[in-house]
C-alpha cells in the first residue's frame, strides 16, 4: 500500500496500532486480524532469518529483501520497515530510504 494511507491517517490524528512482524506470512495474519498497518521489525527478522538479536548483523540488503517479500504479499497493508541506524552514513540512509520505498514500504 502506498504511504498516502498511512499519511492521511496519522495527519487525521488517528491512532495506530502496529502489530510487530517479520515475514510475508505474519504480515499476513496480522492484516487477516484486522489490522491495517504492521510494523517490518529489525529486532524480528534477525532473530527469525539468523537466530541473533538485532545488534547489527543484519544487512541492508537482507532488511531489503524481507521489505520486498512482505510488502509484495500483502497488498492493501500499510508497512512500516525498521530502517535501523540507515546502515551507514547520510548518503546510505538516503539509499536505505529508495531501497524501501521499491519494496514497497509506507
Amino acid at each position: 500500500m502506498s504511504g498516502s494511507s498511512l499519511r492521511n491517517r496519522l495527519a487525521a490524528g488517528e491512532s495506530i496500532v502496529m502489530p510487530g512482524v517479520w515475514d510475508a506470512l505474519s504480515a499476513r495474519l496480522v492484516h487477516r486480524a484486522g489490522f491495517g498497518t504492521a510494523f517490518v521489525s529489525g529486532y524480528a527478522v534477525s532473530g527469525t532469518l539468523l537466530g541473533v538479536p538485532d545488534i547489527g548483523y543484519l544487512t541492508q540488503t537482507e532488511m531489503a529483501e524481507v521489505a520486498r517479500r512482505t510488502c509484495g504479499a500483502n497488498p492493501g497493508l500499510d508497512l512500516v520497515v525498521d530502517a535501523d541506524t540507515g546502515y551507514g552514513n547520510p548518503l546510505n540512509t538516503v539509499r536505505t530510504v529508495e531501497m524501501w520505498l521499491q519494496a514497497g514500504a509506507s
